[in-house]
């Protein structure tokens, strides 16, 4: 089951944060300040996908307007699906939340920034209703 859900409730998991946190393979330290002020000017949305009452994998998304353009744009700011659950199609589910959350809130496209070479990266790759109109080069300063 997919609901829409406080950013909260991720952070107060510390099972799947420390999941989360060595797949993502960079440092991982969430500022609960940030996500909050996120939250309370309604740009932040977080949906949590649920198993027997264990969340099993999350995704949230950041809406922003593209001064270029003036496009409204949601970017996922993290999904994850814990292992076990990924043959089971949640991460699909969560993408399909986000997306749909997305859609409803008016925004004209959503950026997805797969690592490369993940699993996310080729279900994207496959996916007839997306684009790939970007690479991202991480130079850490």
């Amino acid at each position: 089951m997919i609901r829409r859900i406080h950013y909260s409730e991720i952070l107060k998991d510390k099972a799947i944060i420390a999941e989360y946190a060595k797949d993502c393979k960079v440092a991982y330290d969430p500022q609960e300040a940030i996500y909050e002020a996120l939250d309370k000017a309604g740009v932040l949305y977080c949906f949590g996908a649920f198993s027997d009452g264990e969340l099993a994998g999350f995704v949230s998304i950041v809406v922003s307007v593209m001064p270029h353009n003036g496009m409204k744009m949601a970017a996922v700011e993290s999904i994850f699906a814990r292992p076990q659950y990924r043959e089971k199609g949640i991460g699909l589910e969560l993408k399909r939340s986000a997306r749909d959350c997305a859609k409803e809130i008016g925004c004209n496209l959503i950026v997805y920034l797969p690592r490369i070479d993940s699993e996310f990266d080729r279900i994207l790759a496959q996916s007839k209703s997306c684009t790939k109109t970007h690479v991202q080069y991480t130079e850490w300063l």
